[in-house]
């Protein structure tokens, strides 16, 4: 397995942003088996328990996933400190006949996890054959029932791969600037929050990891009521049919307990800049982190969800008024500029403004910029004539989507990750056609509005140093105590 930065909720809310639609509250109801279902990119065949399968003739292989709805701002006591992606490794141990640890399940395929804060994910791949593939789609859902039904691992293999987790850590944190910068903001943005905690812990709490702890972890999360596994490649409804019911069904579902970082959070409103001097720092980055709390009824948020797909995908455009337009190519504030909005949950959004400043401008003018423009953007709003461009363009990217089953069935597995239904998935046509400049508009005064930011400048130095200044940080990594999302693994977060 490898382990990636996962600078969290931005990333998260893109995937709400590019194909928005409502957070689901629980798991899906079950429905009639082999029920075929169309949502405005396409289709798949959804059977019991959840399990759905895009078919795709064309395919060389056959991929399946398996979302298990728990990850690390699960974890007890609110906090993350990494259990549940050291349970994810721990999962992969002793799967096979010789009783391993293996990543891939099949010989000739391959294999991998990933958790986030709300998620854990794992796949496995193995070549399309006709002669082979019954068998092993058959060993790969009975393969998936195993990781829902126990942990197989010995102390001394557990103590191992505590060890793997720490190497990680180091790999892609501790040596990674950028990184450890982005665990401080999150911090900073949102204290006390496990949604603003890092995924795989500080080395301090990886060196704590108990193969008990993690064992508690699957036997509160891990049930056939709280996962959902896609299934992709050249087979059909006929030969996974029976295995559903073999293999998945029979599993006993589980009281799942409710995932408390979905309650509604305020934010103690403020501006703090944070600053560090980093010498394995390349370029200047800058940052700005805002989130706040609104009062949303159920009515309002799924007309906030669908109008956030049309904004988000303007704030990632080089359409007038976009930040592209006007910090990069009118005002020459900045060279890049990567401005999004995410739901974090029901009531709180957060807008995530990442850039490099342009040649000869300061940081702070350059943040300074990138402040007005979103107070700016906010009263002069977006026109009805590009409203309605967005949303063809939203229209045309889903229709292209259909085109292409593997990265259909990688955006199911990612909605699904993100908590989002199957319903809403299906829904998400018909509520593209409900937004309106008027409800993009309201939305972005909303969002505009009084909060928490959170600025932070990275500059490129031979030592680190502190920037001397309330709010400024050292150049060091966090201290074991802190804590913030970071990540795990092999795909990406959103498609």
């Amino acid at each position: 397995m490898s382990i990636r930065p996962y600078f969290g909720l931005w990333v998260w809310g893109a995937l709400a942003a590019c194909l928005g639609s409502g957070l689901a509250t629980g798991s899906t109801s079950a429905q009639t088996a082999g029920a075929k279902t169309h949502g405005d990119t396409g289709s798949e065949i959804r059977f019991m328990d959840n399990v759905f399968l895009v078919p795709d003739p064309n395919a060389r292989a056959i991929t399946g996933w398996l979302i298990v709805k728990a990850g690390c701002a699960d974890e007890a006591g609110g906090q993350c400190v990494g259990i549940a992606h050291y349970l994810e490794h721990l999962l992969f141990i002793n799967r096979d006949n010789d009783h391993r640890a293996k990543v891939a399940f099949f010989p000739d395929g391959s294999g991998n996890g990933w958790t986030t804060h709300r998620t854990t994910v794992y796949f496995q791949r193995f070549p399309s054959k006709p002669e082979s593939n019954p068998q092993n789609l058959e060993k790969l859902l009975s393969y998936f029932a195993g990781m829902l039904s126990e942990v197989r691992v010995e102390r001394g293999q557990a103590e191992r791969e505590r060890n793997v987790v720490l190497q990680e850590y180091q790999q892609n944190t501790g040596r990674n600037p950028f990184a450890r910068f982005g665990m401080t903001l999150n911090l900073a943005l949102m204290p006390g929050d496990p949604l603003g905690q890092r995924v795989i812990g500080s080395p301090a709490t990886i060196k704590a990891f108990t193969p008990e702890a993690a064992i508690e972890f699957h036997d509160r999360w891990y049930a056939r009521n709280n996962v959902a596994i896609v299934l992709h490649g050249p087979i059909d409804k006929a030969s996974v049919e029976p295995l559903v019911a073999r293999h998945i069904s029979p599993l006993p579902e589980k009281p799942i307990p409710r995932h408390d970082w979905k309650q509604p959070r305020q934010y103690e409103a403020g501006r703090q800049v944070l600053r560090t001097t980093e010498k394995d720092a390349r370029q200047t980055g800058l940052f700005l982190e805002r989130i706040l709390t609104i009062d949303e009824s159920a009515g309002l948020e799924k007309e906030n969800t669908a109008a956030m797909s049309v904004l988000g995908g303007f704030l990632a455009s080089r359409l007038a008024g976009s930040p592209g337009e006007i910090l990069i190519e009118r005002d020459n504030r900045v060279t890049e500029a990567r401005l999004s909005i995410g739901r974090v949950r029901t009531g709180s959004f957060r807008i995530s403004f990442s850039g490099t400043p342009a040649s000869g401008v300061d940081p702070d003018m350059a943040i300074d910029a990138v402040r007005v423009y979103i107070a700016d953007l906010a009263r002069t709003g977006i026109s009805t004539e590009i409203v309605d461009r967005l949303k063809m363009r939203i229209r045309n990217e889903r229709a292209l989507l259909a085109q292409q089953p593997s990265l259909y069935a990688q955006a199911l597995t990612n909605w699904f990750s993100a908590h989002y239904d199957h319903e809403a998935w299906t829904d998400r046509g018909r509520q593209l056609e409900t937004v309106t400049a008027t409800s993009v508009n309201r939305l972005l005064s909303l969002v505009a509005g009084p909060g928490r930011e959170v600025a932070g400048i990275i500059l490129p130095g031979a030592a680190s140093v502190a920037g001397g200044q309330p709010g400024s940080i050292g150049g060091t990594a966090p201290t074991p105590g802190e804590t913030l999302p970071q990540h795990s693994a092999g795909m990406p977060d959103a498609p």
